[in-house]
């Protein structure tokens, strides 16, 4: 509910589904809020690989443009 009120309000947003990432609970939660490192590192390796190829991609093309104010390749 809270995740489909977010998505109406900011439609331009991405949104990462985590939902079944930390599951079992008991696994990553050792209580109703706080999570053992284990899970920071689930988290993390999640969010990693979601947004990969947006920075791949993103490197890639800034490798591809010349640098602001440097000289062009015929004025080297």
């Amino acid at each position: 509910r809270q995740i489909d009120g977010l998505r109406s309000a900011q439609p331009d947003a991405v949104f990462l589904n985590m939902t079944d990432d930390l599951q079992p609970a008991e696994k990553y939660f050792w209580d109703l809020a706080h999570v053992y490192d284990e899970a920071n590192t689930t988290i993390a390796d999640r969010i990693y690989a979601a947004i990969r190829p947006a920075v791949e991609d993103a490197l890639a093309s800034v490798a591809r443009e010349p640098l602001a104010g440097a000289p062009a390749e015929s004025e080297r």
